[in-house]
């Protein structure tokens, strides 16, 4: 073995003393990232993620768990999986538990969302969940269930199908502005939606009709080759385009009064529903608004996604839901000369979703896991500013 300090130390300070069963899951974790798939997340990256560790260890409340987080951060890799954090970090929950160390009570936290938190546009371990998943305790476990296209419509549908399935201690919305339009649009049958009706939402297109075909489907699931020429033809139109058919949107739409907006009224009762459901099962809702492009580039964003914007504020306030707002940090960051945002495209960068990671950890999201990581951050300068705009409660 190598390095036996960095891998014994932490174990010790939980309580775990040296034993044959700690040898052979060492070997295990080696073995891991050394296999042949791996280019990135490898031995290399876990000897510079200690590197780093050595600055900023003595800011640590909770540097064991911080250790091993280093160790199983990535020890699942599949290319072909989106959720290899969560599995990453059940696994490590799992041998700490076989192991003797005492875990707190469930940390499970699903994060719902659309293509921002996919992660479309950026490597394995640099989204926002991989990014948060990295730098908490072992026995946290963040659960990307992001889908490209999704509305809340569907995180609402997802999400009753996760809370009947699992026990989470919280559960965080991703909103971008395309969710409004996409809760009322029923891509001619192929999406699932809801109409409000005498105040009761009513289901429609569900179940919606399939949008691929089974061929699509098993190309997506079983060829690399597919998903590379199906993300460059994506790209290429996009730069053919220019300018987005929904920022060209959002550009052209005149104010209006967000009571006044198709699909406020579902909107809100979606909302008010899942965080009454979350309730219900004794988790925390959060929403966490995703600035359109206009709102950290411009100085006075366009009056249609002011107005969207508002509308958000407005529902979260009288529901009472906790709203994590990204764009004052998003507009300085940019006013300082980041890039944080692809220029063909509305999704963010590495950058960007970097800087979410540190927002959502200094927010009382986790507040209660490792209150230090949000204040490492910003030691290091990456979040310059989380005033009261950015995390209303």
């Amino acid at each position: 073995m190598i390095a036996d300090e960095r891998w014994l130390d932490p174990w010790a300070a939980l309580g775990v003393a040296a034993s044959d069963r700690l040898a052979a899951l060492q070997a295990d974790v080696l073995a891991r990232y050394r296999e042949p798939q791996r280019h990135y997340h490898t031995m290399q990256h876990i000897d510079e993620c200690f590197e780093r560790w050595q600055e900023l260890r003595a800011h640590a409340t909770h540097p064991a768990e911080v250790q091993l987080a280093l160790w199983f951060h990535d020890v699942i890799y599949d290319t072909q999986r989106s959720d290899n954090e969560a599995r990453s970090a059940a696994l490590a929950r799992d041998a700490a538990l076989s192991l003797g160390v005492v875990a707190d009570a469930a940390q499970r936290i699903l994060v719902l969302g659309d293509s921002f938190t996919w992660g479309w546009g950026v490597s394995q371990g640099e989204a926002l969940t991989d990014r948060l998943q990295a730098r908490l305790a072992p026995t946290v476990a963040i659960y990307n269930r992001g889908v490209i296209g999704f509305g809340t419509a569907q995180e609402y549908l997802l999400l009753k199908r996760e809370l009947a399935a699992n026990t989470y201690e919280a559960v965080v919305l991703m909103f971008f502005i395309n969710d409004l339009n996409d809760n009322g649009d029923g891509k001619d049958g192929h999406r699932p939606y809801f109409e409000l009706v005498d105040g009761q939402l009513l289901p429609r297109n569900q179940p919606a009709l399939a949008r691929t075909s089974p061929l699509q489907l098993f190309l997506k699931d079983h060829s690399r080759a597919y998903l590379f020429v199906e993300f460059e033809l994506g790209m290429l139109k996009r730069r053919f385009r220019g300018e987005t058919d929904d920022e060209r949107l959002y550009r052209e739409k005149a104010a209006v009064d967000f009571h006044d907006l198709p699909g406020y009224a579902v909107t809100a009762r979606l909302l008010e529903e899942m965080n009454r459901l979350v309730r219900e099962h004794g988790a925390r809702f959060f929403l966490v608004y995703v600035p359109q492009r206009g709102e950290s580039d411009l100085d006075a964003p366009h009056p249609y996604v002011r107005s969207v914007h508002a509308m958000i504020d407005d529902i979260t306030r009288r529901a009472g839901i906790p709203m994590i707002d990204l764009a004052p940090v998003f507009r300085q960051q940019v006013k300082a000369g980041h890039e944080l945002v692809y220029p063909i495209d509305a999704h963010w960068n590495r950058t960007g979703h970097a800087l979410a990671a540190d927002v959502l950890l200094s927010s009382p999201i986790f507040a209660s896991y490792d209150g230090a990581a949000g204040r490492d951050a910003r030691r290091r300068g990456a979040v310059a500013s989380t005033d009261a705009s950015t995390v209303r409660r």
